[in-house]
């Protein structure tokens, strides 16, 4: 099975079940909801089941009846105006939001709840910054122009209000939410997305709540999907594993894992500085053996023509290289044919079967076995 899609269900199944729900009293206030009513649903993974509400109310809600909820407080005003509809030039002329509602944590571990709100500014709004680089700075800014950050709001539980503790700002360059977090000792975590690689690419940012700052942790943009969260080495903090960046390839690094050292996230794989440039890759598990392994699409010379299949395996708490083999040449480095792709692994037969697409029309199918790694010389095309 991959590795990455199990431990993703695993993390989403605990992070729901660790979620630090306050202690509902028998008189706790239940109060009675109409979907009207609900401006957003908390849409971070990890953090309580709870909505917001056209008043302001954060409520949390039972999963088993969604027409009840439990009021915790109150946001002000000015928060609730940010989730006004807007919309689309399309045919359809539908409707999207430029605010997200992420939940309630308890990020600091102290008891006191917080709630997680971010929003994409436009010109005539206080928090839009200065005028971005990527549009004309000849043309004045309009009030319906677009800034070049996102607002990241903290609110902080208090009495039957939650109040703004922190107001954070992180560089994008469109709209793309996302939040994570993660009840893991000694340090709860938070991670939040936006899209700063143009029309496709999300950075990832951790929130240090100690420091009230916004880490980015993915140091070169234009990662292509949202991160999967596993805990590899079983240490109890997850590790955050980015599968592949930008085709471009003009990241420093490519596909990587982050592994947290304490007090920030650090790469743990790629263990190396220079080439090769990882393209893509994927996590196996063998059952057999217990060894965790990474399969690894490269590139030796950054943007070039050729390919590399490599495959690692975690000891004694780093990755070592087993065996790379060498791919067939790409007729055209900028083509879609020169991005394959994994379409199915074998993790747990003693000869692993890695299948490989080359655009729509061809394909390859390598071997793992006895700690070697074979392909064919040429690719299968598609008849």
């Amino acid at each position: 099975m991959n590795l990455a899609k199990s431990l993703t269900v695993q993390l989403l199944a605990t992070v729901a079940f660790m979620g630090q729900f306050p202690m509902r009293s028998a008189a706790a206030d239940i109060r009675a909801i109409k979907p009207g009513d609900i401006v957003a649903r908390a849409s971070g993974v990890g953090s309580m089941r709870g909505v917001l509400l056209r008043d302001g109310t954060i409520c949390i809600t039972d999963h088993k009846s969604t027409g009840r909820c439990e009021p915790l407080g109150k946001i002000p005003d000015d928060i609730v105006a940010k989730f006004k509809p807007y919309q689309t030039t399309s045919p359809d002329r539908s409707t999207y939001y430029r605010a997200t509602f992420y939940g309630i944590f308890d990020l600091a571990g102290d008891g006191t709840l917080e709630a997680f709100i971010d929003y994409w500014p436009d010109g005539s709004d206080a928090d839009c910054p200065a005028w971005s680089d990527w549009y004309d700075e000849e043309q004045p800014r309009g009030k319906d122009d677009l800034c070049d950050e996102v607002t990241l709001l903290v609110l902080r539980r208090s009495g039957r209000s939650f109040n703004v503790s922190m107001k954070l700002h992180a560089p994008t360059q469109g709209y793309f939410p996302g939040a994570w977090f993660l009840s893991e000792l000694p340090v709860r975590k938070a991670i939040f997305s936006t899209r700063c690689g143009g029309s496709s690419g999300l950075c990832l940012f951790y929130l240090d709540f100690k420091r009230g700052a916004l880490d980015e942790i993915t140091d070169d943009c234009a990662l292509v999907d949202y991160p999967t969260f596993m805990d590899i080495d079983n240490d109890g903090n997850s590790e955050i594993y980015l599968n592949e960046r930008g085709r471009d390839r003009i990241a420093r690094r490519g596909a990587s894992i982050l592994r947290w050292a304490g007090d920030k996230y650090r790469i743990w794989w790629p263990n190396w500085q220079s080439l090769p440039y990882v393209m893509s890759a994927r996590l196996l598990k063998a059952k057999a053996d217990n060894l965790t392994e990474i399969v690894a699409i490269l590139d030796p010379k950054r943007e070039s023509a050729e390919r590399e299949l490599g495959v690692w395996k975690l000891t004694g708490g780093d990755w070592s290289l087993v065996d790379k083999t060498r791919l067939p040449d790409v007729e055209d480095p900028n083509r879609d044919i020169a991005f394959p792709d994994f379409s199915k692994l074998n993790g747990d037969a003693a000869d692993k079967r890695i299948a490989l697409t080359y655009g729509n029309d061809a394909h390859l199918v390598c071997h793992f076995r006895d700690n070697e790694v074979t392909c064919p010389a040429h690719l299968s095309r598609a008849k």
